[in-house]
């Protein structure tokens, strides 16, 4: 059994180009377009059954479980060129089929976070051994999460990413149901607890709402800088862009689609620093994050409606139609979902 294996680098010079994106996929693809990052990777096994199916099927993994396997991956490039097993799938088949192939050295793939080779870009075909990635699954991914996470007897949704209701986060903390929102979407990203997030607002920044520190928390945390001396070099008047190469936080979590950002406002980074963080940490569809843009949905409720979502694994939209009837009451919201706990699985489909 043998594992390809390589340091995690940067893929910046290697994104597929528009060019790229309007041609066929290879023969015995995975993937049925291409795609650029992990986000329009998990969105692609999101919405098209067949895809996901195909994964599934390969890695012997239920949906949920790829899902929360394929957000650990990040883009890199092979270092040397050399032989690779790699898995392709029939046209109109079941069938999986693995061949040996020889490739060149940087070609693109994404990894996991042991720097294993799990995916060919390209096609998305799997350049893992499934028991590899089961063991890794097992160790890395479904281990204990850092965040709060409820247990539930229903066997109707899956388990691993219910999110603990909100509320006493709220009440415990004297919080908006808007920043304690906030708490549960940075506790994803930078893999601690609500409870540590909000143990990183010292005093003077106490009049601070969680939602206007949330660039400065993640600046933080990438770049090992107390929280609050990075708060204060944006209050002096630098820019968000500036600061996010300064603490050197990956793209990632600000700007997916590596768009030029010279022309940026603060309001462009956190609006894009938050898209970001809604889809790759709570998995919000982009249809979703698209349809908040066209009904002009304040970002103080996506941010609420999406963790609420996430807790019941239900459509964003849903949930902001049940604010709506409960006339702007999140606890009302929160409380009439607990009481009659809701079935639908949103991120199956994409909503």
């Amino acid at each position: 059994m043998h594992a390809n294996v390589l340091r995690v680098g940067t893929l910046s010079a290697v994104l597929l180009s528009s060019f790229a994106l309007a041609q066929e996929m290879p023969r015995g693809s995975f993937l049925l377009g291409p795609v650029q990052s992990r986000y329009q990777l998990i969105e692609q096994i999101q919405t098209d059954p067949e895809v996901s199916a195909r994964y599934e099927r390969y890695f012997r993994m239920t949906h949920e479980e790829l899902v929360q396997y394929f957000s650990t991956l990040q883009t890199s490039t092979t270092e040397e060129r050399r032989t690779f097993r790699v898995w392709y799938t029939r046209p109109n088949t079941e069938v999986q089929e693995v061949k040996s192939l020889m490739l060149r050295r940087g070609e693109p793939v994404f990894v996991d976070r042991q720097g294993t080779v799990v995916l060919r870009l390209k096609c998305g075909n799997p350049m893992v051994e499934r028991t590899v990635a089961r063991t890794y699954y097992n160790t890395y991914v479904a281990s204990p999460p850092m965040t709060q996470v409820v247990t539930t007897t229903t066997t109707s949704r899956p388990q691993r990413f219910v999110i603990a209701p909100i509320g006493p986060l709220v009440t415990q903390n004297n919080l908006t149901w808007e920043d304690a929102a906030a708490t549960v979407i940075l506790a994803q990203a930078t893999q601690q607890t609500p409870d540590q997030v909000i143990t990183l607002r010292t005093t003077d920044l106490a009049s601070t709402s969680f939602m206007d520190l949330a660039p400065a928390v993640l600046m933080s945390w990438s770049g090992s800088r107390p929280l609050a001396d990075v708060y204060s070099l944006y209050t002096s008047g630098t820019p968000w862009v500036d600061l996010a190469t300064q603490t050197t936080l990956a793209p990632t979590y600000w700007n997916t689609s590596l768009v030029p950002t010279s022309s940026w406002t603060n309001t462009d980074f956190t609006s894009n620093m938050w898209q970001s963080l809604l889809f790759n940490n709570l998995f919000v569809p982009t249809s979703e994050i698209s349809w908040f843009g066209t009904q002009n949905i304040p970002l103080e409720q996506q941010l609420v409606a999406s963790v609420i979502g996430r807790e019941f694994n239900l459509p964003v939209r849903d949930v902001l139609a049940a604010y709506n009837a409960a006339n702007g009451n999140w606890a009302t919201v929160e409380n009439n979902f607990l009481a009659t706990p809701p079935v639908r699985v949103y991120y199956r489909t994409g909503g």
